[in-house]
């Protein structure tokens, strides 16, 4: 008798995080779609229903109404995502989120061209926003909480950076999605963003980016692979989207450096040697097959090192300049 209750209760527990999957799945799909109404179906409780919800960034507040088709959830996005989200379906601004869009396109005028590759766009819209704003948490006085913070006001936390780069992205043909997790040095809520180059996905960390002292150090968080962020945030893989993801430096792939992977230390000093002499200097991450000192002293540069611990596997950042 026991282990027959046993039985039933781990089927229970199976099945209620088989729900749970399925209706992540379902609030994902939606916020990839834009979609500011929609109806969970499988829920058997509203409250299970709002746990699914709540995991995901992006979303100011929800409202969730039981109905006889399913739970019906209305979303509010952040000022970035909603106007991106009311541009897809035709619908029309008010003037408070029109006069956020004429800020971010009349930005992109002054940053964009034609013949940019959308690292390029990317990296355009990732340096002006660490050059024109400060990191603060006022959300009552600059909105810092949303792109309205970082374009009209020059200040933002975590989420208004996501924001505001979701925003700028997506009027640039760029996709990207805002991720929601937990700093865990401090234990407090943080916001990022993954941006998909060349069928992709890398991790973007404006506030982390925006936060240090040099841009050589800040260039260490445009385009992470996601797996070497563990040493610094968590997050629940449900949230995530699909497809396919940047993977950190190993063994078979000792490089990664300006967008792209060196399978050899020759094709690693290659990427090194145009980059630093086109912008001076370059942000690289290694794994154990690159010796970083003797790579750095090779070059004749000075070397910054800063390690991470990702995934139980120590990959280290190393920040290259000339001398």
């Amino acid at each position: 008798m026991k282990k027959f209750m046993l039985f039933l209760l781990l089927l229970i527990i199976a099945g209620t995080a088989a729900l749970a999957e399925d209706l992540c799945a379902q609030v994902l799909d939606a916020i990839l779609a834009s979609e500011e109404e929609f109806v969970l179906t499988g829920a058997e409780s509203s409250q299970q229903a709002d746990d699914a919800v709540r995991l995901f960034a992006g979303l100011e507040r929800w409202t969730i109404t039981p109905q006889d088709d399913g739970i019906h959830v209305r979303v509010f996005y952040p000022t970035g995502k909603r106007i991106l989200s009311r541009l897809k379906s035709g619908t029309l601004l008010d003037i408070a989120d029109a006069q956020i869009y004429d800020m971010a396109n009349t930005i992109l005028d002054g940053l964009i061209t034609p013949d940019m590759t959308d690292l390029e766009k990317e990296t355009a819209i990732y340096d002006y926003l660490c050059d024109h704003c400060t990191y603060m948490v006022d959300m009552e006085h600059y909105a810092t909480d949303t792109a309205e913070g970082p374009l009209r006001y020059n200040r933002a936390q975590c989420s208004g950076y996501s924001d505001a780069f979701t925003l700028l992205c997506g009027l640039a043909g760029l996709e990207t999605y805002c991720v929601h997790g937990t700093r865990l040095a401090t234990g407090v809520s943080h916001e990022w963003n993954l941006i998909r180059l060349d069928g992709l996905w890398y991790a973007a960390d404006l506030t982390f980016g925006d936060t240090n002292d040099t841009a050589l150090v800040r260039d260490a968080w445009l385009n992470l692979p996601v797996g070497m962020q563990r040493g610094t945030v968590s997050w629940d893989e449900r949230t995530l989207p699909g497809g396919e993801y940047a993977l950190k430096p190993d063994a078979n792939t000792p490089c990664f450096a300006k967008g792209h992977y060196a399978e050899t230390e020759e094709e690693a000093r290659a990427i090194c040697l145009k980059a630093l002499e086109e912008d001076g200097s370059l942000t690289l991450l290694y794994g154990g097959a690159l010796d970083g000192v003797k790579f750095a002293e090779s070059l004749g540069l000075q070397l910054y090192v800063s390690g991470f611990d990702s995934d139980s596997d120590v990959c280290t950042i190393l920040y290259l300049q000339k001398q």
